[in-house]
């Protein structure tokens, strides 16, 4: 209902996804849809990078709805279906619309781009699917590699997608990967120079130290047992 209201009232696309955040959480599954109408209605904001930076707020709204409708620890498979088979296309679909606009300076359809196909890995995550959020977050940090030093403000991203392909290779037991990445994501949060403020750094820091100091006594374990293991058995003489 709210979706066609939306539609059917002279109201702006900042109008729509303001009132598609404030309907988060007590009307979740409403509020998909009117950031998609919010999208639909960026095509009447006549400066591009203002409409970019709109649609990447819809996605990331998207992304923000669905970890509100998972809620807990418990999964739920049908709401994991509506997140994957509806969801999941129509943050897709709003990507290929930033993908799409020709006219877009390069560098901040670039930035755009990125955080919204980290959106979308994260959502992958919501639900369970980490094989693809790790194929989304190694095609992501493929394109930071490539990126040249107009795009210095992906920073932050680039340690945000290395702690999380951390995560998952911790997630897949490989923790000597997990460890590697956890630091790296140290590195970068110590270097990245598009940080809002150092009280947004040190937040992060900490939370990638911590991640770390969880994988390396497991690691350590784990060389220790299959040290023990490859070694021959002493005789008792």
């Amino acid at each position: 209902m709210c979706t066609l209201i939306v539609k059917n009232v002279k109201t702006s696309a900042q109008a729509a996804t303001n009132f598609a955040k404030q309907i988060v959480f007590p009307r979740k599954l409403e509020s998909f849809m009117v950031f998609d109408s919010a999208v639909e209605l960026s095509n009447h904001v006549e400066n591009v990078e203002n409409r970019i930076g709109m649609i990447e707020e819809c996605i990331y709204g998207m992304k923000e709805s669905s970890k509100a409708l998972i809620g807990g620890s418990n999964p739920n498979p049908v709401i994991e279906a509506i997140v994957e088979h509806h969801v999941i296309p129509l943050m897709y679909k709003n990507l290929n619309k930033i993908k799409d606009m020709s006219e877009a300076a390069d560098t901040e359809k670039w930035n755009q781009i990125r955080w919204s196909q980290y959106h979308i890995s994260y959502t992958f995550y919501l639900i369970g699917k980490r094989d693809e959020e790790k194929n989304l977050l190694e095609i992501t940090l493929e394109d930071l590699k490539k990126a040249g030093d107009g795009k210095i403000r992906q920073g932050r991203l680039l340690g945000i997608l290395l702690n999380n392909l951390a995560a998952v290779y911790e997630h897949k037991k490989q923790l000597k990967e997990a460890a590697r990445y956890y630091q790296n994501a140290i590195n970068i949060c110590k270097s990245a120079a598009d940080y809002k403020d150092e009280t947004e750094r040190a937040k992060d820091l900490k939370l990638r130290k911590k991640n770390l100091k969880r994988v390396k006594p497991k690691l350590f374990t784990r060389v220790l047992l299959t040290k023990a293991k490859s070694s021959p058995s002493q005789k008792t003489p």
